[in-house]
């Protein structure tokens, strides 16, 4: 939040009012997470007006969602991401706002109401291949057909959702496991260099002293 605030106090002095808007953007952000709401929404609000003043729709749309996560009704939430769908709502982006729209209706009990967001936001994670999204969009899509009485709808969400979490899961283990070889196998090189250099430090030496042990012969030999 500091860096930010300096970055405030720099940018205020120039023209750049979209690079503003982004530090306000992230200012307000930063103030949600210490749970600042009234701080944020200034903010957040402050970074709106820039972006509409300049037309930017990029900022425009983030600063929706945005403003919808710092809402403390969920209807107002609900206005927020429905209008950064108005802008965008076929990209990634969009599948995080349409789980946004899913989960206050899920909030508010709505189940039938949510299920068609979640399924959009699905839609897009599996064009997209967003696999954290995808995962959160199962998760939900198995606790509301539980709710609806869906019960095997429910229950093939579940699996989906736990076939995906293996799945990241064993990525991740690979990953440990590959970066642990990596060490592994940078540490024996390197072992095996300081071992070269080791090596290569005594014949320089012998190869010396058999130098300077010549010179001494030749010395005493001369002085005979």
């Amino acid at each position: 939040l500091d860096y930010f605030s300096k970055a405030e106090v720099i940018l205020s002095r120039t023209k750049d009012s979209i690079s503003l808007g982004n530090t306000y953007c992230n200012i307000g952000l930063a103030r949600l997470e210490r749970k600042d709401t009234a701080g944020s929404l200034t903010y957040l609000q402050k970074a709106l007006q820039l972006f509409s003043a300049k037309n930017n729709s990029h900022g425009i749309k983030f600063t929706f969602y945005a403003l919808a996560r710092a809402q403390q009704h969920l209807h107002l939430a609900r206005k927020y991401y429905e209008a950064a769908l108005e802008i965008d709502s076929t990209s990634a982006f969009a599948a995080g706002v349409y789980q946004g729209i899913g989960s206050t209706l899920y909030l508010e009990e709505n189940y039938s109401g949510a299920e068609p967001y979640y399924l959009k936001a699905l839609a897009i994670c599996e064009r997209q291949n967003l696999l954290l999204h995808k995962l959160a969009c199962y998760s939900a899509l198995s606790s509301i057909n539980e709710y609806k009485g869906q019960y095997r709808e429910a229950f093939r969400y579940q699996v989906a959702y736990a076939n995906l979490n293996d799945s990241l899961l064993d990525t991740e283990k690979h990953k440990a496991v590959s970066q642990l070889e990596l060490k592994f196998r940078t540490a024996e090189k390197d072992k095996e260099i300081a071992q070269n250099k080791a090596a290569l430090y005594g014949m320089q030496r012998k190869l010396i002293l058999m130098g300077a042990g010549s010179l001494l012969l030749l010395g005493l030999g001369g002085s005979i």
